[in-house]
């Protein structure tokens, strides 16, 4: 995924300036799933376990709406980009 958006930045044809903010905006936006635990247990040390508990019971409770509101966003990407491809025909 890193791959893709890195090559898709590349090849958007925007300026040095503009990229070079897309490119930071989509480092922070990748890294959110390692820095948003990390800044919780910074800033919340004493609660940082029950704040845990909780992210944990939430995910645990809704997996399966999360993972079937990746799917379909996979799936609304894969199935645009082919009707683009067709079309190009």
């Amino acid at each position: 995924m890193v791959a893709t958006g890195a090559a898709s930045i590349g090849s958007s044809g925007i300026s040095y300036q503009q990229e070079l903010i897309v490119l930071l905006l989509f480092c922070l936006i990748s890294s959110l799933g390692v820095l948003l635990p990390h800044t919780i247990f910074v800033l919340f040390r004493k609660n940082a376990e029950v704040i845990y508990g909780k992210i944990k019971f939430w995910l645990l409770k809704n997996r399966v709406l999360i993972l079937l509101l990746v799917l379909v966003i996979f799936g609304g990407i894969s199935l645009y980009k082919g009707i683009a491809i067709i079309e190009s025909f």
